[in-house]
């Protein structure tokens, strides 16, 4: 009777550790999937259009700053200071072509602005630099608010609403030279 109970408890043992290894495996995958599962945005401007996607990944504003860095790489000069909105440091990461904004958020920096004004970098629709403000607009609407030399989104629709995240097309001679995803997370700009 103990060897027949022993061995129903060591088979329940090993049957309840093989039965651990699988969820982990298929929790790892369901992390991994929905970010090469990106769908590109289509119909007018939306919130969904405030997700960077860089080699097929997708970078969301707001979102964890260091797989993006991870992904950029370690070529980038750092600075930071104090933040006036939250607790922590306000960060910057400048690499050649592109910069990223951070802001904390307990142990993390989370993703406040890309902004990028060289290399090979588009939006989630294909738009980058060298494109026409008209090629924007065919991408994007109409609904953008021309101010300065940039023609700008915002998620709100409205132009007045600091607090709302923004897609900004720096324009130079009607040209786009420079691309930001401003999430103004408590940051007025």
């Amino acid at each position: 009777m103990k060897k027949i109970t022993l061995f129903i408890i060591i088979s329940l043992l090993i049957f309840s550790m093989g039965a651990c290894t699988n969820p982990v495996n298929s929790e790892n995958t369901e992390t991994q999937t929905p970010q090469q599962q990106f769908e590109v945005p289509t119909g007018a401007f939306n919130e969904r259009d405030m997700i960077f996607v860089y080699n097929g990944i997708p970078y969301p504003i707001s979102s964890d700053s260091a797989l993006l860095l991870e992904a950029l790489g370690e070529q980038y000069e750092e600075m930071a200071s104090p933040s006036c909105a939250f607790v922590g440091e306000d960060k910057k990461f400048i690499y050649d072509n592109i910069t990223v904004y951070t802001y904390p958020d307990g142990e993390k920096d989370l993703i406040n602005e890309i902004y990028f004004y060289g290399g090979n970098y588009t939006t989630s629709r294909g738009i980058s630099l060298g494109n026409s403000l008209e090629q924007v607009k065919s991408v994007y609407g109409e609904g953008g608010f021309e101010q300065g030399n940039n023609y700008i989104y915002v998620v709100s629709g409205s132009i007045e609403d600091t607090m709302s995240p923004k897609l900004y097309f720096e324009l130079t001679d009607g040209i786009v030279s420079g691309i930001s995803f401003f999430g103004a997370n408590g940051v007025i700009q």
